[in-house]
């Protein structure tokens, strides 16, 4: 537990942070745990998480763009959590979109449920990679990541979707919409992806 406060205050001095609330929660857990209540301890500790996970968010979300193409963000529809129902992590979501036109949406989700099935796709050899035609192999900013073409019954293309495994991290980006894939990496090419990773990691 000793170490774990140590790397929390070390995280605290690199991370500039809604400090007064951090402080509250890493001094109830030191209270707890001197008391030997070990449980409020902990719960404390992953409060001050929270904390963390929160401000990592909104530094991401400083270095995403207003606009990608002529699509605009809703800053305030921006969604920023530390926590989540079944763990406790990081979850970014933000959308940019124009009305009556496709949209594009951005999302971070530390220990998403799919890292798996992309880091298993991505381990393949070429040969056995390309099964699926619509899924593909390819690097943005030297991170290999998945690309998927998304048809509905008729073959027709509904959009195009990223997903870019890091550390215990998926940032994926989505646009639902008629696109080509040139126009969707176009997209995708205005995201800054090694700023994103470097903030989140």
């Amino acid at each position: 537990m000793k170490t774990i406060f140590s790397i929390i205050l070390i995280l605290f001095t690199l991370i500039p942070m809604r400090a007064q609330e951090f402080d509250q929660q890493i001094a109830k857990a030191k209270s707890a745990y001197d008391a030997g209540n070990y449980e409020e301890s902990r719960f404390a500790v992953q409060n001050a998480l929270h904390e963390i996970n929160v401000k990592i968010g909104q530094e991401v979300l400083k270095v995403l763009p207003e606009k990608v193409n002529d699509m605009p963000c809703n800053p305030t529809s921006d969604q920023v959590t530390g926590s989540g129902t079944d763990y406790v992590g990081l979850f970014i979501n933000r959308i940019w979109e124009k009305t009556e036109a496709g949209h594009l949406e951005f999302s971070l989700i530390s220990d998403s449920p799919l890292m798996k099935t992309v880091n298993t796709f991505l381990a393949l050899p070429l040969v056995m990679g390309g099964a699926d035609s619509n899924q593909k192999k390819i690097k943005v900013e030297g991170y290999k990541a998945m690309l998927e073409k998304n048809i509905d019954e008729n073959s027709n293309v509904t959009g195009y979707s990223l997903m870019l495994p890091y550390s215990n991290t998926l940032l994926q980006l989505n646009y639902t919409g008629s696109t080509t894939e040139e126009a969707f990496m176009a997209m995708v090419n205005q995201i800054p992806v090694a700023k994103v990773t470097s903030i989140a990691q």
